[in-house]
């Protein structure tokens, strides 16, 4: 008799509730009303109704009904579907107007981790203690956050390019809870063959790498990036000692970031030069699909060389991501990867075109592997080969 009742009472009410959102006066009515809105976004929640949930919360603040608790309802809503841009909006606001909210603060910064950005979640966390921040692992400081090695080779071209070795070792260091220190080593290695005095000469190209990278997070959307990048080369008989800086600001939002810097230095006895423009964007407001791309003009031996890349990854099972790229533009230098990566290139590079694919063996380990097709015009001719490359590599993240 009661359950009878019971099941009664909820089908009127049922009934009412959809009395009114069919009639807009009504509905706008109700979702102006504080009582009306928390308590029926507290029993949506409490019966785990994150569509519902998140229309109401739509409607509500549309109609201007916000506040702390109804934010935070709606952040949880869109972690449970994986919205994490809209659960950073969501708990940015609660953070915002009661900022002693630790609940809302702590779940912010797994929605900044899940996003994969650890800096702007170490940022959120800042209040907490030490012995708090170590349940997220975001500690202050720690000695060493990532480490990782990789290994690969270029393929034997026609263009009497014999195969090309490559190998690196990085560290990443977090100094403080605004600042983090990537450190990598490189060598790379290929025997050439190049016309001398009317006879083919064999000679080998060897070149050492040390970079350095400080990352600091000034607020949550703003990033600078300055590095340090130095190479020890030779080719044949010739020496070369090159240095350059690099310099960045990148301004993010949940759904996009965008990148403008540059480097500048002398490589190889050349002054070299280089502005970027970078974007990233997430339609998706998560991580399933996401696009990037950069626009490049490199300065070199007097002459200005565009070159730009366009590329979209995602996540394609669980554990499992795949990105790919397109970039032309023809240069005799490149660096990317915030001035970690130096193409120091003996011929001229014309395009590429290339594959990453990443698989989580656990929680901390993680495997890479990088194909590049790359287009070369060969040095003083007018003729073109393609070279292909095949990088590996395995990273541990504490």
């Amino acid at each position: 008799m009661l359950n009878s009742q019971r099941t009664t009472a909820i089908r009127w009410l049922g009934l009412l509730g959809l009395g009114l959102l069919t009639n807009p006066f009504l509905m706008a009515q109700s979702l102006r009303d504080f009582p009306y809105v928390d308590s029926l976004s507290a029993t949506l929640a409490g019966e785990g109704r994150w569509m519902t949930l998140d229309s109401l919360g739509k409607a509500a603040l549309r109609a201007g009904t916000d506040y702390p608790v109804l934010r935070q309802r709606l952040g949880y809503a869109a972690l449970q579907r994986g919205q994490l841009a809209a659960a950073i909006r969501h708990y940015g606001q609660a953070v915002a107007a009661n900022p002693a909210d630790d609940d809302s603060r702590s779940q912010l910064a797994l929605a900044y981790l899940y996003f994969n950005q650890p800096a702007a979640a170490r940022l959120v966390v800042r209040p907490f203690p030490d012995s708090v921040r170590y349940l997220y692992q975001l500690p202050s400081f720690q000695a060493v956050t990532q480490a990782w090695v990789e290994g690969g080779v270029k393929g034997p071209a026609r263009a009497r390019r014999g195969a090309a070795g490559y190998g690196q070792l990085g560290v990443s260091t977090q100094l403080s809870t605004q600042i983090t220190l990537t450190q990598q080593v490189v060598y790379y290695g290929q025997q050439v063959q190049l016309p001398e005095r009317g006879r083919l000469a064999s000679s080998a190209i060897r070149q050492g790498e040390y970079s350095t990278l400080f990352t600091t997070q000034l607020s949550l959307p703003l990033q600078l990036k300055a590095a340090y990048h130095t190479l020890y080369n030779s080719f044949g008989e010739r020496r070369y000692g090159s240095h350059l800086g690099f310099l960045a600001l990148q301004y993010s939002r949940p759904v996009w970031a965008v990148q403008g810097g540059g480097y500048a230095g002398h490589v190889s006895g050349s002054f070299r030069s280089q502005a970027d423009l970078q974007l990233t964007v997430y339609p998706l407001g998560n991580l399933t699909f996401y696009g990037f791309g950069r626009g490049s003009l490199i300065r070199s031996g007097g002459t200005t060389y565009p070159n730009s890349l366009l590329g979209a990854g995602g996540r394609i099972l669980p554990k499992f991501w795949l990105e790919g790229f397109w970039s032309p533009g023809r240069t005799p230098v490149l660096v990317e990867h915030d001035g970690t990566t130096v193409y120091n290139l003996l011929d001229p590079l014309d395009r590429r075109f290339g594959a990453s694919a990443y698989y989580f063996l656990s929680t901390h380990w993680r495997l890479h592997l990088y194909y590049v097709g790359a287009r070369y015009q060969q040095t003083n001719l007018p003729t073109f080969y393609t070279q292909h490359s095949l990088t590996s590599g395995l990273t541990w993240t504490w």
